[in-house]
Parts: C-alpha cells; structure tokens; sequence
C-alpha cells in the first residue's frame, strides 16, 4: 500500500511560483500591521504610565 495513492500530490509546478510572488507582499503586509500594533501597544502604555 502507498500513501500516493490515498493521498493525491499537490500541484508542485504552481505553488512555488505562488508562493514565491506572494511572499513580498505578506511580509508588507505583516510589517506594516505589526507596527501599527506596536504603535497602539506604546501609546496605550504611554497613556496608562
């Protein structure tokens, strides 16, 4: 029995081009979100202190 069978293999050609296009665009976008929380994380502590 092999697990190739039950389980069919992703397509290997699309998801590395997907991947690789996308990944700039997720690290913006989780930079520019992180540092708006950060932002609002010190002005919060800022406010309270």
């Amino acid at each position: 029995m092999s697990s190739s069978a039950v389980v069919p293999d992703p397509p290997v050609s699309k998801w590395p081009l997907s991947s690789m296009s996308a990944l700039p665009v997720v690290t913006r976008l989780v930079r520019m979100l992180s540092d708006r929380a950060l932002d609002r994380v010190l002005a919060a502590n800022l406010r309270r202190h």
